[in-house]
């Protein structure tokens, strides 16, 4: 799983397993963002971004699409198959610019 702190000002601070390249936002608008990472296996990856300070959500809450508890995120990406070795992007949308955002990351078999 991966948890990391996204700012729409564009900081990203993250702590990551399962990833051989930390998810990193490569493209940031004032409402958007492109999620980019390599893992370390072939499977799907799910991302959500949830209000800074909420409450951390599980893997099967992220693979979900939903934060702690079942709470609707701010953003939540579709299953994404990642090949292992190979840079993977995800497009995450609908931030308001200026506001801060946790961004979780998990493997399907995380």
């Amino acid at each position: 799983m991966f948890h990391g702190k996204l700012s729409v000002e564009y900081q990203l601070d993250m702590f990551t397993s399962g990833f051989t390249v930390q998810p990193t936002a490569t493209t940031v608008t004032g409402t958007s963002t492109v999620v980019s990472f390599t893992i370390t296996l072939a499977e799907n990856v799910r991302c959500v971004i949830l209000p800074t300070g909420a409450t951390t959500p599980t893997s099967s809450e992220i693979n979900a699409g939903t934060g702690n508890s079942g709470s609707t995120p701010v953003s939540a990406s579709s299953a994404t198959m990642a090949n292992a070795g190979s840079t993977t992007t995800i497009s995450m949308s609908s931030l308001v610019q200026a506001v801060d955002y946790d961004l979780y990351c998990a493997t399907a078999r995380s």
